[in-house]
C-alpha cells in the first residue's frame, strides 16, 4: 500500500527516524516498489553502484547473492547500498534483480517513470508489505529508498 507523502511522491511511510538496521551507518526512508522496463537511456535509477550478481562486471562487489542466508543477506545489501549511495551524495537508491544496487541524484523522482511495481520481496522471501523492514526488487522491479543525509 502506497500513501501520499509530503515529499512529493508515494512512500510506504514506515521509517523510524534515527533507527538503523544493525550496524548500518546510513539512514533511509522506504519509498516503494517500481517497475523497470530497462529502456535504453531511460532507467528509473540510472547509476549502477555495484552488483552482487555478475562476477564479470567491473561493478562486482566481491560478495555474491547469498540465497542460503537470504534474511541476513537482504539486510546487508540494503545497508551496503545505502552507505554507498550516501557516500557518493545520491538522493535515492534501490535494489533490483535481488543483488544490484542502483542510485540517482535527480530531484525529479525518475524512479517512477515505468510505474508502480509488484515484484518486490522482503527478507522473509515473501511479497514486500508496508510492515516489511527491508525489501529488494526482482528482475524487472526496483525497490527504492530515500537516503537521509
Amino acid at each position: 500500500m502506497l500513501l501520499p507523502s509530503s515529499l512529493g511522491y508515494c512512500s510506504w511511510q514506515t521509517h523510524i527516524p534515527g533507527k538503523r538496521e544493525e550496524s548500518c551507518d546510513a539512514s533511509f526512508l522506504r519509498v516503494g516498489c517500481f517497475n523497470d522496463i530497462h529502456a535504453r537511456g531511460h532507467r528509473p535509477l540510472p547509476n549502477l553502484l555495484f552488483t552482487d550478481r555478475d562476477v564479470d562486471s567491473e561493478k562486482f562487489s566481491g560478495i555474491r547473492v547469498d540465497w542460503e542466508n537470504w534474511e541476513a543477506y537482504v539486510k546487508n545489501i540494503v545497508c551496503r547500498c545505502a552507505e554507498r549511495a550516501k557516500a557518493k551524495g545520491y538522493m535515492f537508491f534501490g535494489l533490483q534483480y535481488y543483488g544490484e544496487c542502483w542510485a540517482s541524484q535527480s530531484e525529479k523522482f525518475t524512479f517512477n517513470i515505468d510505474g508502480l511495481g509488484a515484484g518486490c520481496i522482503s527478507s522473509d522471501s515473501k511479497a514486500c508489505t508496508p510492515s516489511s523492514k527491508v525489501c529488494v526488487g526482482e528482475e524487472f522491479s526496483l525497490f527504492v529508498y530515500d537516503v537521509l543525509q
